[in-house]
């Protein structure tokens, strides 16, 4: 149910809704947070909070978090050149950085309780399910709403065309030769993400030493184009259904204590299906 529909039950009633920021208005894919001018604006989202600021019963509130004060004049900014129809009397920015370094969610959920009740509907919309947690267990009366619910059923048939537009995106920073490794989803990018599995494979393979290998040279270096590691080296487990090789950056070599060879192993023709059958056969227990 798009948001203005889901507020006509309460008509009859003064509304004081609060709208996250971050990856409700503000997309969080694309830049840092130490650069929000370069965060884009989530337009269809704040084009129907501008409709419902116009709602005479409805008082809206941006309610957001920033890790340092920096982030206030940066925020408010944005707010300016984006989304100038919410009040600067109702922008509400904490600042972890003035209140310990305390979780935002925390913050959050203790604001809203220190709010005096008025009879007001109070409604929070978040993307973050701590954030919406973490207030639920301090306030009770609060409706929670994720971000979700700012999006309509003909915007929902639009997310195919948004998953491409980002996939393009990425595959534009590749040909202007920059790197996607620090796209982000608000919490870790693809550079964290792709470190992360390759410790996991790492420590799988130190585990197993005794069916995994490494290698400085493919099997057939010298008439494989492909075979140009650009600091990497190879990396295999030998499963019961077949072998599945990884290309790790150097960094990772002296982590990986496994026999080393002078070739990694045959390229057999598998498929990323394959690779998954295979990983999996590593979970087959004996009976």
């Amino acid at each position: 149910m798009y948001l203005k529909d889901y507020l006509e039950q309460y008509k009859d009633k003064k509304i004081k809704l609060f709208v996250d920021m971050d990856g409700v208005i503000a997309d969080y894919i694309f830049g840092s947070a130490e650069d929000y001018d370069k965060k884009r604006p989530l337009y269809d989202s704040i084009k129907k909070l501008e409709e419902i600021s116009k709602m005479s019963n409805v008082e809206l509130y941006i309610f957001s978090a920033t890790r340092y004060s920096i982030g206030f004049k940066q925020k408010q900014w944005w707010l300016d050149t984006y989304a100038p129809f919410f009040k600067k009397e109702n922008r509400i920015i904490i600042s972890r950085e003035e209140n310990n370094m305390t979780d935002s969610s925390t913050l959050k959920a203790q604001y809203l309780q220190n709010i005096k009740r008025d009879g007001s509907v109070l409604i929070l919309i978040d993307d973050d399910p701590k954030n919406l947690k973490d207030v639920r267990n301090l306030n009770e009366d609060i409706v929670l709403l994720k971000d979700t619910v700012l999006v309509d059923d003909t915007a929902m048939k639009l997310q195919d065309v948004s998953v491409n537009r980002i996939n393009e995106d990425i595959l534009e920073l590749r040909r202007n030769g920059a790197s996607p490794k620090k796209v982000s989803d608000k919490y870790h990018t693809f550079e964290d993400y792709i470190d992360i599995r390759n410790l996991w494979f790492v420590a799988y393979c130190n585990e197993r030493s005794d069916i995994s290998g490494k290698s400085k040279k493919h099997y057939d270096e010298e008439t494989d184009p492909m075979s140009n590691f650009n600091d990497d080296f190879i990396a295999w487990v030998n499963t019961p259904m077949g072998t599945v090789a990884q290309h790790l950056k150097m960094k990772y070599w002296d982590l990986l204590d496994v026999p080393e060879y002078e070739r990694g192993p045959k390229y057999d023709g598998y498929t990323f299906e394959d690779s998954k059958k295979r990983i999996m056969s590593l979970f087959t227990k004996s009976k």
